[in-house]
């Protein structure tokens, strides 16, 4: 599969692309390295995600879902601070701990033990229901949390 890219060679994407360190023989065209780097971070995301999975409670990730569904940001600097800082924001909520059943300070200090890595790929799981949230009931938003999740109990 060819992908035809057009790139304009002062592009910051042009450039972090041509830079990017990985295998890559000079006589293989762009489009060739940008399939590895995507095929790599898939594998890194599926990993990373099987680390992510077993962190949280089901009624942490619900109330992570919630608050990273509501507060969208397309591109951060960093995902970890950015995420704790909407968790710390939402925590402050009246009732949220009784809402969702969730120890605030416990959950707090899990999302501030993310690497940046896993935050990110945390903000990526709640990508993947994105689009279906509006969609579903909260019955089934639980379902689908419990089981892109695997809870600790």
């Amino acid at each position: 599969m060819d992908i035809c890219i057009d790139l304009d060679k002062n592009d910051s994407f042009y450039y972090a692309l041509r830079n990017f360190p990985i295998n890559f023989d000079y006589d293989t065209n762009l489009s060739e390295k940008l399939q590895k780097i995507t095929i790599m971070f898939y594998k890194l995301y599926q990993v990373t995600k099987s680390e992510v999975q077993s962190i949280f409670t089901i009624n942490e990730a619900k109330f992570i879902v919630s608050v990273l569904l509501l507060n969208r940001e397309e591109e951060v600097e960093k995902y970890q601070p950015t995420v704790y800082s909407k968790m710390q924001d939402a925590c402050t909520e009246k009732d949220a701990d009784v809402a969702f059943d969730v120890d605030m300070d416990g959950l707090l200090e899990k999302i501030d033990n993310l690497s940046e890595g896993q935050a990110l790929t945390l903000a990526m799981m709640v990508n993947e229901i994105q689009k279906e949230v509006l969609l579903i009931s909260m019955n089934e938003l639980a379902e689908m949390v419990q089981h892109l999740f695997k809870p600790v109990k």
